[in-house]
């Protein structure tokens, strides 16, 4: 494959950081950590064959070169070409019909128009919301909460709930079984930390969940998918078309 150009597929975006870089593929929602070295190497890939590539970096990484464009060929990331000129890159421009596209909700005791909330952002078009309960909150009331949920325009539906007894791994199971929409569980002021293997269940021992809890950065709310890549590239994800709903039903962002 020496004479071939190596290039990515469309979807398979490479974006560079401070010590690592990263593929972003965003037809499977998935990343692979690349060093920064290669995301050099990989903006001279679609205009020069791997061993003009080599020579352009004075042969000092010949074996990583190899090594890596198998690897992303292998788990189908990109591909070998003797014409890259043919491939094209994606549009990343940002659209979308929809008002508001998240909304994240705050719960101290379960307010009594909770379900003409949820109304109301189906109507703007709201792709996701968040669920966030600063009390403990039952299993069937929380039940009760996510048939709000159904038949609606609903993408995906996230909780954070507060540790209890009923919050085992059967309960929240059952949750993920009887209501599709719901993508994340997050369980804080768990004694222990841990993740339900398969699941995006994740009991944490995080004891300072409320209102200020916003700008953690982790590697489990780390979404990679088409809209969320495009919105970044020129608007703030965090607060682009975001609303939320605090504990005493103000609106704010």
């Amino acid at each position: 494959m020496s004479n071939k150009y190596f290039i990515l597929y469309a979807n398979c975006i490479a974006v560079k950081g401070h010590s690592q870089s990263l593929i972003c593929d965003l037809e499977k929602s998935n990343y692979q950590l690349i060093p920064n070295i290669f995301y050099d190497i990989l903006l001279e890939s679609k205009i020069k064959t791997v061993n003009e590539i080599k020579v352009h970096f004075d042969n000092q990484y010949d074996d990583g070169i190899d090594m890596y464009f198998e690897r992303l060929n292998t788990e189908d990331l990109g591909f070998f070409t003797d014409e890259p000129q043919n491939f094209s890159n994606i549009d990343l421009g940002y659209n979308t019909p929809s008002i508001i596209t998240n909304a994240l909700i705050d719960i101290n005791e379960i307010p009594i128009n909770l379900d003409e909330i949820i109304v109301q952002l189906d109507k703007l078009g709201c792709h996701t919301i968040q669920l966030r309960f600063f009390e403990k909150v039952s299993i069937s009331d929380l039940n009760k909460i996510l048939d709000y949920t159904d038949n609606k325009r609903f993408r995906s539906v996230e909780l954070y709930l507060k540790y209890t007894y009923e919050t085992d791994d059967s309960n929240l199971l059952s949750i993920l079984d009887n209501y599709r929409r719901v993508s994340f569980i997050a369980v804080y002021n768990s004694s222990h930390k841990r993740k339900i293997n398969g699941h995006n269940i994740f009991y944490v021992n995080d004891n300072n969940v409320n209102e200020k809890s916003c700008g953690k950065i982790s590697q489990n709310y780390f979404t990679v998918n088409y809209p969320m890549f495009t919105e970044s590239q020129k608007l703030n994800s965090c607060l682009n078309q975001k609303i939320s709903v605090d504990v005493n039903g103000e609106i704010k962002n």
